[in-house]
């Protein structure tokens, strides 16, 4: 039963990273916080402040959307271990009865769609 093994280890792996680029992108937040009175009084201040918090806001939703699928595949990775380890009891069991091994049940594989959308975490302007 390696295969089914090295999957769980994979999805494992999957889990891991996602925890880890979730964990990193919350400890950058507080490093890309700006100050309200960064820009100073010049003119384009504003601008310069507003354009930051939106460029934040589209890393926030990047990131919450890679987040999303590395655990959309741990999910995935595990269907398919748990398939592997269904189809060789199944198998098992017939050979040991000395029967013609019955046709496992497909179990349905999951479906890709499109990427959950988090909602985005706005970036906050001190």
């Amino acid at each position: 039963m390696e295969v089914p093994t090295r999957l769980a280890e994979l999805a494992d792996t999957c889990l891991t990273a996602s925890q880890a680029v979730a964990d990193a992108w919350s400890d950058a937040l507080t490093e890309i916080q700006v100050p309200s009175g960064a820009a100073g009084n010049t003119v384009a201040g504003g601008s310069v402040l507003s354009a930051h918090v939106e460029a934040a806001d589209a890393a926030a939703t990047g990131v919450g959307r890679l987040v999303a699928v590395l655990e959309a595949d741990v999910d995935a990775v595990y269907l398919c271990a748990f398939d592997f380890s269904t189809t060789d009891e199944t198998v098992a069991r017939g050979l040991e009865e000395k029967k013609p091994a019955p046709t496992p049940e497909r179990t349905p594989s999951p479906e890709p769609g499109p990427a959950p959308t988090p909602p985005p975490t706005p970036a906050r302007v001190a």
